[in-house]
């Protein structure tokens, strides 16, 4: 249920370098079953801040779901990837020849478990968790049908300004500011603790709860700046607390997050109506800051 957070490993990167190194590692099964890769890179593309091992996973789900695509469809294929520069960002853009995508899929193509494959081929997570990556690199990804000959996927990326780089890598770790204080509510200890661990480096305060029941208690007893509640306990859930702070405490509600490990469309309505928030599991300690 709960993951040890990795550090992010953010860094100033080639995109082009990027998508070779991921491409080369697919050449043999490509060549294996009458798939043709061609690259169209510009060169002298300024450098992107980013984590590389991410994007190189946005990379492989793209040329592995056109791939899979163009074997099942036609047996055969030709995927093109070109890079350019475009205004103030780089576009990546793939292009494969398999079938196209029915125009009642688009709208669910990066929802969390969505798949058109069969059962056992795919999580359906692929382009669920490509679009997390891009829009935490401040950038775009959607997809589109190549007239009757195929589809093409189009990520962008902001590119990093030369004056800026120092900036970046100055700023690259987020911090929380002293004496904040937060109160973590889930039915595990060794997540209760990892809060507690996290505090003592950032220099904050942090109250601990394994049930919905034990944070009313605190809640009435002092004040905090932040409660973080796993949305699934026994004896009272996130959801049940969510609704006693709607009847108890309503300025809390915008304090409110959820950790989950599970993607809820209930949590996602509630998030909407009381403009609260919500962290996924497994989470990396620079998403929680």
């Amino acid at each position: 249920k709960f993951s040890r957070e990795q550090e992010s490993a953010k860094t100033n990167f080639q995109v082009n370098d990027v998508i070779a190194n991921t491409s080369s590692l697919q050449v043999y099964e490509f060549q294996a079953n009458n798939i043709e890769f061609q690259a169209f890179y510009e060169e002298g593309l300024p450098l992107v801040y980013g984590d590389v091992s991410q994007i190189q996973q946005v990379f492989i789900n793209i040329i592995l779901n056109a791939y899979h695509a163009m074997v099942k469809g036609h047996g055969r294929g030709v995927l093109k990837v070109k890079t350019e520069k475009y205004n103030d960002v780089i576009n990546i853009i793939f292009e494969n020849n398999g079938p196209t995508i029915p125009e009642e899929i688009f709208n669910k193509l990066f929802d969390p478990f969505f798949t058109t494959k069969e059962v056992g081929e795919g999580t359906g997570l692929g382009l669920y968790v490509s679009h997390k990556i891009i829009m935490e690199h401040a950038g775009k990804i959607y997809a589109e049908n190549v007239e009757d000959k195929g589809v093409r996927f189009t990520i962008t990326l902001p590119y990093v300004l030369e004056e800026t780089k120092k900036v970046i890598k100055s700023n690259n770790k987020p911090s929380l500011p002293d004496c904040l204080k937060i109160l973590i509510v889930d039915d595990e200890e060794s997540i209760r603790n990892w809060f507690c661990k996290m505090s003592t480096e950032q220099r904050v305060s942090v109250c601990k709860a394994n049930s919905g029941k034990e944070a009313i208690f605190i809640l009435e007893q002092k004040e905090v700046d932040v409660i973080l509640s796993d949305a699934k306990m026994p004896e009272m859930d996130g959801f049940a607390l969510l609704k006693w702070l709607e009847q108890n405490k309503p300025d809390y509600l915008k304090r409110f997050i959820f950790i989950t490990g599970v993607i809820d469309d209930k949590i996602n309505k509630l998030c909407n109506k009381y403009h609260c928030y919500s962290l996924i599991k497994p989470f990396k300690k620079k998403q929680v800051l």
